[in-house]
């Protein structure tokens, strides 16, 4: 599959089969990526937020077959999503999805516990997590092994790099993608010690992806 970053926490993921799959996607409109958003099989929405979705960007990659699935408040503010709980899953045939805990305890002030989701997407094969804004928190010793683990390491409003490679330790995934840097919070150093530490420390790959740009996972 190839996954692209537009930036912050917004991902698009292309299937081998085509299926264009879209995590937390907000774009300027005017922006160099606007003209690289394809139209949308599956929108995910882990939390209302800035930076994690737009009504903008997601009118514009919609189409009347496009599902959307997202957190409570996302599901209130944009027509035909559907609030998803933790620990509920989805089957749409050609992919399957879960939402598991995502919270900050150590930063009371973005602790939204249970209004914000991280996702476990399982497609061409492959396992993907993506964490969201969180910190390592005890509920992911539940998530098993996971292949591809997309993780924050602003270290603002989410975990920090240092923080990251705890997880990584935790999951031993295959293949580690930084996110949450460069934009709203982080910066390209932040991403580039969270590849220093897990490659010296585990057996993971770590791709840093630089917005626009696509990897192969």
């Amino acid at each position: 599959m190839q996954l692209t970053w537009l930036g912050h926490a917004s991902f698009k993921l292309k299937t081998k089969e085509g299926k264009i799959v879209y995590i937390d996607p907000e774009v300027e409109r005017y922006a160099g990526l606007w003209g690289m958003l394809e139209k949308a099989d599956l929108i995910l929405i882990s939390h209302w937020h800035p930076g994690h979705g737009s009504i903008d960007t997601i009118n514009h990659i919609m189409t009347d077959n496009t599902k959307i699935f997202g957190a409570r408040e996302a599901a209130s503010e944009i027509y035909g999503c559907e609030a998803m709980q933790i620990g509920q899953e989805k089957d749409i045939g050609w992919l399957k999805l879960k939402a598991v805990p995502a919270y900050t305890p150590r930063r009371p002030e973005h602790d939204e516990r249970g209004n914000i989701l991280g996702f476990v997407i399982e497609v061409d094969g492959k396992k993907v997590y993506n964490a969201s804004d969180t910190e390592l928190i005890p509920e992911m010793q539940a998530l098993g092994s996971v292949d591809i683990a997309i993780l924050p390491v602003g270290g603002t409003d989410t975990m920090s790099a240092t923080e990251a490679v705890r997880v990584v330790e935790l999951l031993k995934p295959k293949v580690a993608i930084p996110s949450h840097w460069g934009r709203k919070e982080g910066t390209v150093d932040d991403a580039e010690l969270f590849r220093e530490l897990v490659e010296a420390r585990t057996e993971t790959k770590v791709i840093v992806i630089n917005p626009g740009e696509s990897a192969e996972i």
